[in-house]
């Protein structure tokens, strides 16, 4: 990642780094001239409602230790003309540059929004973090640089105008008569930690007014309104009134939690994204992916949303034992090993066999095979599921299918199927022939762009032609 300096209206890259700011064990400050002129100015590098909403408190912190100071926000025509090359990067947006706006609109600590500024403003990037705790909330390290010591009661906060508020109790008065719930379900859900959210519907048993991405997400709950259409601010103003707010990690529920109990199933790790009064509901295979990367960051590994797809595939169907051809880095391996009995996985690569049994050193169910898997007879006993994930040619996978086929297995799991057309050939070809059945798609759906970073060795730029990975029984 880059360190940003903001600097007379423009953004200038001071140097890569692997962590944003300055260590506690050797700290840099914020000038003292700096706070001796007392006119600040707040500034972020990331524009969704959760990116500044994590950082809605540092106003009011802000004056309360420095009294005579005034605090500025940058307006959306200052963020575009900065940032204007970023803005796709939030495209859940429809002008991510006004989500300022939602977040400090009629904050009393805030004397206005500005357009321009000259010299330096010390941006998000200038925090002072704990290399021994990565969870230390993002406005605790920026206040630490800013030479505060309290860093007590930083939860998010907002301020509705009356007309706003009149309007939320309106509508939630029209569609409730007592205690309410919500439900977000998100653009980035991957239906991580489903039934951790419908325990909670479910033990407070109230009406919700909800968003979801998918009208057709499979939960169950009593609908109050569906609040896709209402404006931003009225939706935190509806959820900072509900007995309790539930959803899967984002802007919106983070920015309400001071309001109201708020449980969220997090992504991955969550660094300097923690708040401490939210309530957290970490699901076990969440955590164990949270480990791992994912098809964005590593090509030769599945994606995080065919793992998931695997293990309800493995659980629902009783699956004890698997057989995976192709361990390249072994991140598929690891993951299956913590809920199957007995794992077998064959990879001709000797370097990525050992880097594989390292990983995956804290588990004894796991036997690793180093061999070409094209050569002989794969020499293994039954397993209840091959996963196939080798080499992506058409007779290579024609071949892979007819050793599983020999084997006995009772299932064949594919990646890439989606991906690459000489897979989906192979494997259609012989749902035609009344061989394999399919039973269920898993990861990413028809159209998903998998896109090549700059920064790291990802699949190149492809748009899945049908599902990402495909689970068949053999008939």
């Amino acid at each position: 990642m880059q360190f940003w300096r903001t600097y007379n209206d423009k953004v200038y890259t001071v140097a890569d780094t692997d962590v944003l700011g300055f260590p506690s064990d050797d700290p840099s400050f914020i000038p003292d001239e700096y706070l001796d002129a007392g006119n600040f100015i707040i500034m972020r590098t990331c524009f969704g409602v959760g990116d500044w909403g994590i950082i809605s408190a540092m106003p009011r912190k802000l004056k309360e230790e420095y009294p005579t100071c005034k605090v500025w926000v940058p307006s959306p025509e200052l963020l575009r003309k900065m940032f204007g090359k970023l803005e796709k990067n939030w495209s859940s947006w429809d002008d991510p540059f006004q989500v300022v706006h939602t977040i400090f609109k009629n904050n009393p600590y805030v004397d206005g929004f500005i357009d321009s500024f000259d010299g330096d403003v010390y941006n998000d990037h200038y925090r002072i973090y704990d290399i021994n705790n990565p969870n230390v909330p993002l406005l605790e390290q920026i206040l630490h640089f800013w030479q505060i010591e309290d860093v007590s009661d930083i939860e998010p906060e907002l301020y509705w105008t009356d007309d706003e508020k009149t309007l939320g109790d309106a509508i939630i008065n029209e569609h409730v008569s007592g205690e309410f719930g919500t439900l977000l379900i998100s653009n980035r859900y991957e239906g991580e930690g489903q039934d951790l959210i419908q325990s909670k519907i479910d033990e407070f048993n109230l009406p919700m007014f909800y968003w979801l991405k998918d009208p057709n997400v499979k939960f169950k709950f009593n609908k109050a309104l569906d609040m896709r259409h209402i404006d931003t601010r009225i939706q935190l103003y509806i959820k900072s009134r509900a007995r309790f707010n539930v959803g899967n990690q984002s802007g919106m529920n983070d920015t309400i939690s001071n309001y109201a109990p708020t449980y969220t199933v997090p992504r991955g790790l969550l660094g300097s994204n923690l708040i401490r009064g939210q309530y957290y509901m970490i699901d076990e295979i969440e955590e164990i992916l949270s480990t791992l990367p994912d098809k964005w960051e590593v090509k030769t590994t599945t994606s995080k949303n065919w793992k998931r797809g695997l293990y309800n595939f493995c659980i629902t169907h009783n699956i004890k034992s698997v057989l995976e051809i192709g361990t390249s880095l072994g991140h598929t391996t690891n993951f299956i090993a913590n809920f199957i009995d007995r794992v077998t996985t064959i990879e001709y690569d000797k370097t990525r066999v050992e880097k594989a049994k390292e990983l995956s050193s804290n588990h004894n169910n796991i036997e690793f095979i180093c061999k070409d898997s094209y050569k002989g007879d794969w020499g293994v006993l039954y397993h209840d599921l091959t996963i196939i994930d080798c080499i992506h040619e058409y007779d290579y996978v024609k071949q892979d299918i007819n050793n599983a086929i020999l084997l006995g297995t009772k299932y064949i799991a594919f990646d890439d199927y989606g991906l690459f057309p000489e897979i989906k050939k192979a494997v259609d070809e012989y749902i035609k022939a009344g061989q394999l059945k399919l039973i269920t798609k898993i990861g990413y759906p028809k159209g998903t762009h998998f896109y090549m970073s700059k920064s790291s060795n990802t699949t190149p730029d492809k748009i899945l032609m049908d599902s990402e990975g495909i689970i068949c029984q053999v008939l």
